[in-house]
């Protein structure tokens, strides 16, 4: 006969270790870009100053101005801030993946689905372009 608590126990240790795995590899895609400075159209909105808009007017001058009263100008924190929402977006798709399968956490197919949405390649423009922030701050506070 198992005990309630040494169950809930190995489901809750099992459902960290998942998330930091979720985490981890979030981490492990998008590190590099950290450090890269500004890509693109990030010269144009860091450095010249539009104002939040470039020429395309893909850039929503909300997340420029929250993202300029946090960090200034400095492209490594923008950077970080669009690795740690995309690291949060993907916990989100895995709690509503884990109910939309109708399992509970540790399961495999929420899992994975988290692990393929952290890495799909579509989602690099999005989290490495400081112009792109919009995309990933929409997804996490949608």
């Amino acid at each position: 006969m198992k005990s309630f608590g040494i169950s809930r126990m190995n489901n809750s240790f099992k459902t960290i270790v998942a998330s930091s795995i979720i985490v981890g590899m979030t981490l492990l895609c998008y590190f590099i870009s950290i450090g890269s400075g500004l890509i693109s159209d990030d010269y144009k909105i860091l450095v010249q100053g539009m104002n939040g808009f470039n020429d395309h007017q893909f850039f929503r001058p909300g997340t420029f101005w929250l993202n300029m009263a946090l960090f200034g100008r400095s492209a490594c924190l923008y950077h970080l801030c669009n690795v740690i929402l995309h690291a949060g977006n993907a916990l989100l798709i895995w709690f509503i993946a884990a109910q939309w399968f109708k399992v509970e956490l540790p399961s495999s197919r929420p899992f994975l689905t988290a692990i393929f949405f952290v890495c799909w390649p579509t989602h690099v423009d999005s989290v490495v372009w400081i112009s792109g922030a919009a995309s990933v701050f929409s997804t996490f506070y949608f």
